[in-house]
């Protein structure tokens, strides 16, 4: 549920599929189970139970390095390191809420 508040619509499916395709690589019947998502709100509530599950059994990651840089008024690109790795997700501002955007990192013209 955290991760629908923090992350826009697109971006959200796109991480639920990306992990629960780990978990249809090792059960079949989940994998025809995930070609439905999107279909109905069933199906999606099983996909984010798989995923939840996966989740919540995933060791803890250490986050450190946290810093930020403005792409705008409405874009933003947050780094950090996790585990020790850099990473970096991008953000923008939707109603008036920083969210979670794969696409606010793509360039404007």
């Amino acid at each position: 549920e955290l991760l629908k508040k923090v992350m826009v619509k697109d971006s959200y499916d796109e991480t639920i599929q990306i992990y629960a395709l780990s978990v249809a690589l090792k059960d079949k019947n989940f994998h025809s189970v995930l070609k439905q998502y999107g279909s109905s709100e069933e199906i999606n509530r099983q996909v984010e139970e798989a995923v939840r599950k996966k989740l919540q059994n995933a060791s803890p990651k250490n986050i450190s390095d946290l810093a930020t840089q403005a792409l705008g008024k409405s874009r933003a690109i947050v780094r950090y390191k996790e585990d020790g790795k850099k990473k970096q997700l991008y953000t923008s501002v939707h109603a008036k809420e920083w969210k979670i955007d794969y696409m606010a990192g793509r360039q404007i013209d």
